[in-house]
């Protein structure tokens, strides 16, 4: 990626798209939209000095909580886009992030926005952002989605469900599962002709507990009672039972959003 602008609380990269991330219908792939925006958002957190190095000397990292994403556009193989990010000040426990992207033209093809925890290395357990209000008592008029990500209830009538062993491929740089991956297990749960003619149009993630190696998460998929192209999903690690994290993904038929 390239840097754009760095002078400021705004962070600007362009980006283009290379040829392993687009799937069988000629547009990138949701989950690789997803990994451009957590990799732009720690980009601009290590030039803010608040990026992975910085927190481990405190004995703290960022754990990203809560994601909600829009698409109105997929580009496609080699389309330049320009990504921006910028943090949106705090609520409770949450730091707060939105994103956007635009295709050369200057249209906006998506619209994101995160919640994120400090975290404790040696305890595992969040802190009170009002602690780091320096950090964040940053609250501009600009805002991709208003609303902070909601919590999402959890699967109870599954219609589809799969075991998934974590493995080594799966891990961050903090030995958890990688926020994309949980999407990549979420996308793998639709076979290939659902793709030739669907595309994602709306994603919400809570991501509720952390997965380690060797870990075993029942994946389960829930249809919406109301609305046909909707479904929630929730991964349950397999020993304690904990909800590691759920989802919901709204669907769109692929001609209205490319």
């Amino acid at each position: 990626m390239t840097p754009l602008q760095s002078d400021s609380l705004f962070w600007k990269e362009a980006f283009r798209i290379p040829s392993y991330t687009v799937g069988a219908n000629g547009r990138i792939k949701f989950y690789f939209i997803c990994n451009f925006l957590f990799d732009i958002a720690s980009t601009h957190a290590s030039h803010l000095h608040w990026g992975f190095d910085d927190m481990r000397k405190n004995n703290q990292y960022w754990v990203l909580s809560r994601f909600h994403v829009k698409m109105l556009k997929y580009p496609v193989m080699q389309e330049m886009i320009h990504l921006e990010t910028w943090p949106k000040g705090i609520d409770r426990l949450f730091a707060l992030r939105d994103y956007r992207i635009n295709n050369s033209a200057g249209d906006i093809i998506c619209l994101a926005t995160s919640a994120w925890l400090i975290v404790d290395a040696g305890t595992g357990k969040p802190l009170r952002i009002s602690d780091f209000r320096e950090l964040f008592d940053f609250n501009p008029e600009k805002y991709s989605i208003l609303e902070v990500p909601e919590k999402l209830p959890p699967v109870t009538n599954p219609d589809y469900q799969i075991p998934i062993r974590v493995s080594f491929s799966d891990l961050d740089i903090n030995k958890h599962v990688n926020s994309g991956r949980y999407l990549e297990w979420i996308q793998d749960c639709y076979d290939e002709e659902f793709y030739v003619k669907k595309n994602i149009r709306e994603f919400q993630v809570n991501f509720l507990s952390e997965t380690r190696f060797g870990q075993t998460v029942i994946l389960s998929r829930m249809k919406h009672i109301n609305l046909t192209d909707c479904h929630y999903f929730e991964g349950i690690k397999e020993k304690d039972k904990s909800a590691s994290f759920r989802a919901r993904i709204l669907w769109d038929d692929l001609i209205n959003i490319t």
